[in-house]
């Protein structure tokens, strides 16, 4: 498998004007579509593009507690404090065995896991980056651990 280009479509991201403490964050990649293309350029492999679409969602961590209590209770989804949403594709080649497998598990919406870590780490590489920026601009936290910087005091 061969990726070949990746572009965004839609990035977006909103917060509450209130953004509570503690918090907690899901991250999610979904895979909205898988079409093969037709190209004169490559023979020997299959071109698919794959539509994506990676969001980072924000709870309270309270409200996530009242939910697991409440368990089905209440119909109406959690709250969002805060979401970044990244929506793109990537085009990529495949031989034409694994042109055969993904086109046969796509049809019931499933990506043969050989692909699905390279997929997943490519989209990942891609959308962290937007997604930190975003959180950023919002003044929301990282959805992530960010490497810091301790200097050690010399020894006297």
């Amino acid at each position: 498998m061969d990726i070949h280009g990746f572009i965004f479509t839609k990035i977006t991201g909103s917060r509450n004007r209130e953004f509570e403490f503690p918090f907690k964050t899901n991250t999610n990649i979904q895979f909205d579509e898988i079409t093969k293309e037709k190209s004169d350029a490559i023979k020997d492999k299959d071109i698919f593009t794959v539509s994506f679409t990676s969001s980072v969602n924000y709870t309270h961590e309270q409200e996530n507690k009242n939910i697991k209590e409440k368990q089905s209770s209440s119909s109406s989804p959690s709250q969002n404090q805060a979401e970044v949403s990244l929506s793109g594709f990537l085009t990529l080649s495949l031989s034409k065995e694994d042109s055969k497998e993904l086109q046969k598990l796509w049809k019931k919406k499933e990506v043969p896991e050989s692909m699905r870590e390279p997929l997943f780490n490519t989209i990942l590489r891609k959308t962290i980056i937007r997604a930190l920026t975003m959180e950023d601009e919002l003044n929301i936290p990282p959805h992530l651990s960010l490497p810091k910087v301790k200097f050690q005091q010399p020894a006297q």
